[in-house]
């Protein structure tokens, strides 16, 4: 795999400080941020649901593999040279629930976790934008079962998101 794309919530600083930590990481596949929700965004990937992206961050393959939620934070760490270990174990079936449980915990509360913790986003919000903070989060209903590095299966291809 040449590089990876992954969409995150530049409004968020949670999310913008996790796309800080994984630059800072030595990795196997290149990450290229691209903040959701913006032309951008929506220029790179005109068929995706960019509604979902707002609230799941978004991994998108070259081929048009898409991971979302708790699979996307998932290939994010089996992208990197420290923490593939890790992706390993949290996509094995037996653990996948957990990984998902975590992931959606974190990201139902990840403004208020962010703001606790002093973190600075990207991007400043806009006024009256939510962007689906409160429906939002971090983890995807989609069942893995394909291997993928480890057990992680895309969703689908960007062109099937239409």
């Amino acid at each position: 795999m040449q590089y990876l794309t992954v969409l995150y919530d530049a409004q968020c600083g949670l999310c913008s400080s996790a796309r800080r930590w994984l630059e800072r990481q030595d990795l196997y596949v290149p990450l290229e941020f691209v903040p959701c929700s913006t032309p951008r965004a929506e220029f790179r990937f005109p068929t995706l649901n960019h509604d979902l992206s707002a609230k799941d961050v978004t991994v998108i393959s070259p081929e048009g593999e898409i991971w979302r939620g708790a699979e996307a934070w998932i290939v994010c760490l089996w992208a990197t040279h420290s923490w593939r270990g890790l992706s390993a174990e949290m996509s094995h079936p037996g653990q996948m629930h957990r990984a998902r449980g975590f992931f959606e915990m974190v990201g139902r509360h990840r403004d208020r976790i962010g703001r606790g913790l002093g973190m600075r986003p990207d991007a400043p919000r806009r006024a009256g934008d939510r962007s689906g903070r409160q429906a939002g989060s971090l983890a995807s209903s989609s069942p893995s079962s394909v291997p993928f590095g480890s057990n992680i299966a895309p969703d689908r291809k960007h062109g099937d998101l239409g």
